[in-house]
């Protein structure tokens, strides 16, 4: 599956599909325990944005990654959430704060030889869990099994040294991804915080980045270097997986 993607990867971005290229793709080795290790740290307990466990996964992640000899950036940023606390028309609750700031950190890593080079092609996956009152969530396939995965291949990257590629390859673990109401949109269209729920670590990511036409630059380590691509995986654990489009 993860050797699928990477192939995807690959050839996206030497638009190329000459035997000699796909063959770096055919020698590169997973660790299939790193990820197994991975995903059981992940799915451990539900750690949702903001919550004392995600600060403890994100904790246990930046370890391992270093532990890989992999150069990894810390991106600490701060959110205005809805209060799940109140709801849209509640008098009882009048005087009640509408948003609660929450602390989240996106977590960048790259190869130290991918560090050097002046151009990058992230690979992307979130690591939170949705927080469900009725269950507790782990989130094996949604947050779990990318997050996993990606931590392999920046493994992978940093032992073998397989990427020939002029731009590095650089991983993010994006943080408040899921939203913490019920609903997908239930902060703009039904919460008095009429704020938009979900994808906070991104969208702080996003705003992180500079103009630098043609491309969008990034700094990592204090060196701005353009964007030239970016793949974002996510739930890539289900080999039977059907999405349908949301109504809303």
């Amino acid at each position: 599956m993860k050797s699928g993607l990477l192939c995807f990867f690959l050839i996206g971005c030497t638009c190329s599909r000459d035997a000699e290229k796909l063959s770096v793709v055919k020698s590169v080795v997973f660790d299939d325990k790193i990820t197994q290790q991975m995903l059981e740290m992940f799915t451990e307990r539900s750690h949702p944005f903001g919550s004392e466990n995600q600060r403890d996964v994100a904790s246990k992640l930046i370890s391992t990654l270093e532990s890989f000899n992999v150069v990894v950036e810390e991106r600490p940023f701060s959110a205005p959430t809805p209060n799940p606390e109140i709801v849209k028309g509640a008098s009882s609750q009048e005087g009640s704060t509408a948003t609660i700031v929450k602390d989240g950190k996106n977590i960048l890593a790259i190869s130290k030889e991918d560090l050097d080079k002046p151009c990058l092609a992230a690979i992307a996956s979130h690591y939170d869990t949705k927080n469900i009152e009725a269950a507790e969530y782990l989130g094996a396939n949604d947050s779990g099994s990318s997050s996993a995965g990606l931590v392999a291949i920046l493994a992978s990257l940093a032992t073998q040294k397989w990427n020939s590629h002029p731009c590095g390859i650089l991983g993010i673990w994006f943080d408040g991804e899921e939203s913490i109401l019920p609903g997908w949109t239930d902060g703009e269209k039904s919460h008095p915080a009429g704020i938009k729920d979900n994808t906070y670590g991104s969208r702080q990511l996003a705003s992180e980045l500079s103009p630098c036409a043609p491309d969008f630059c990034l700094k990592v380590k204090g060196q701005l270097k353009a964007l030239k691509a970016f793949i974002l995986m996510d739930m890539i654990g289900s080999p039977n997986l059907s999405l349908s489009l949301d109504s809303t």
